[in-house]
């Protein structure tokens, strides 16, 4: 366990997890201070600790992980009334690298694609908590999430690795899948495309008929 912090210290410096130019994310301690009464303020800096660790995360690592902006994007936007949009800048990363166009055949859930769920459903909740309209982007993102789909209605993660809420089970990436589809606005009642339509189905077949 030592050796493991020494390597972590070596690796991201002390006091901190991760930084991006003025954006410090302290490092967990047993002995950090704690506040002295729960209050506006404290609720106030939990929000800004969200925001700021996001972009940390984003801008020094470049990369959408399920366990930082992955899941802050799926969170975040609800919270919108009470602390404004969540950063855009984390939301324009989310919609970089869309297929442009999306055939849902026969094929599928050959591949992990936890990402592209978990980058569907921030959308998701972008849509619906902010822009209150479905995006063009999320419904490439919709599309190309269900022509990744299983079988059976779930969708593949990394095989062996229970890493929640990063790599999980197939049956909690098909709740994730479920939630991005139903938080879209309108989008579950506008499905005209029936191979899209035998998916969605697919996907409530397998979550009401899964046995943990």
């Amino acid at each position: 366990l030592q050796d493991t912090l020494k390597r972590a210290a070596e690796r991201f410096g002390p006091g901190h997890q991760y930084r991006a130019g003025d954006i410090v994310i302290a490092a967990a301690s047993p002995d950090e201070p704690r506040v002295e009464s729960f209050n506006q303020n404290t609720v106030l800096a939990a929000a800004k600790y969200l925001d700021n660790g996001a972009l940390a995360w984003m801008r020094k690592r470049k990369c959408m992980a399920c366990h930082t902006t992955g899941t802050y994007m799926a969170e975040r936007p609800a919270l919108t009334p009470y602390f404004g949009s969540p950063k855009e800048e984390v939301f324009n990363k989310f919609r970089k690298g869309l297929p442009a166009k999306v055939q849902i055949g026969k094929g599928g859930g050959k591949r992990p694609v936890h990402m592209l769920i978990w980058k569907t459903l921030g959308l998701a909740q972008w849509d619906q908590h902010i822009a209150g309209k479905t995006s063009e982007s999320t419904r490439r993102a919709l599309r190309a999430m269900f022509a990744e789909q299983a079988g059976d209605g779930s969708w593949m993660g990394y095989q062996g690795v229970r890493e929640i809420p990063h790599n999980t089970t197939r049956f909690e990436l098909a709740v994730r899948a479920a939630w991005a589809a139903s938080a879209t606005p309108d989008w579950l009642d506008q499905v005209e495309d029936i191979a899209l339509l035998n998916r969605v189905n697919r996907m409530m077949t397998y979550l009401r008929d899964h046995k943990p």
